[in-house]
């Protein structure tokens, strides 16, 4: 469900789908046990928690900023004493997943979560998928905030199998201990696309590292290889 603040200059509709652009959406709202639209994808959760099963009844996002050519998002759970963490939100593009022109009511959210009342939420908290999952983060934090590097060269390293959400931007550099610093970014030779921020989720282990899958929200169509 989208609740939308925006003209209709920012609206395109056809006989068959209404989109609108993700760009000058202000809030969104992720309804426990409904369902997204779907036209070129079958519709799905709105809700997608990843390492922790645990679904409020709603999660509002509200646009904090444009970064780029893509939202940044605050989001919080209708439920005090929880917080959600490592998030992303996916919705179906016009012309593919980079379009900004997003099909409205298809976007859903994947996420986890943290407890700060371990009494009202013992149900998950007691288990041991939870207990790991918040050792991890408690770790992760320190580094990350929702997948933006922050900058602290006194911490140790972190298991990069971990990380759920990392997030590189266009002229930032890496950090090093051994003082070799690198662009976030480094297009292949011949590229003539530079995105302003790329976001890539963990899809899982394919035995030794971590497989990723990249987005960037473009006003013109582009894959990553």
């Amino acid at each position: 469900m989208f609740v939308l603040m925006l003209s209709m200059a920012y609206e395109y509709t056809t006989k068959e789908a209404k989109y609108v652009d993700i760009r000058k959406v202000k809030e969104l709202k992720f309804h426990k046990d409904r369902n997204t639209n779907g036209r070129a994808q079958a519709p799905g959760p709105q809700m997608r928690p990843q390492k922790v099963d645990y679904q409020p009844d709603v999660i509002t996002c509200k646009s904090e900023s444009v970064f780029g050519r893509s939202p940044r998002w605050q989001c919080k759970a209708s439920e005090a004493g929880v917080d959600i963490t490592e998030y992303t939100i996916e919705c179906e593009g016009r012309d593919g997943d980079s379009d900004n022109f997003v099909l409205e009511g298809s976007c859903s959210i994947l996420y986890d979560a943290v407890f700060s009342d371990n009494k009202k939420y013992q149900k998950y908290t007691e288990s041991p998928k939870y207990q790991k999952y918040d050792s991890y983060f408690s770790n992760y934090r320190n580094f990350f905030d929702n997948g933006v590097y922050r900058r602290n060269k006194n911490l140790s390293p972190i298991n990069v199998n971990d990380i759920s959400v990392l997030v590189f931007e266009k002229d930032e550099k890496t950090e090093s201990k051994k003082g070799e610093f690198y662009p976030q970014m480094m297009a292949k030779s011949g590229n003539q696309f530079e995105p302003d921020q790329i976001v890539c989720r963990n899809l899982g282990s394919d035995g030794q590292m971590p497989v990723w899958k990249c987005r960037a929200h473009l006003d013109y169509p582009l894959q990553f290889n």
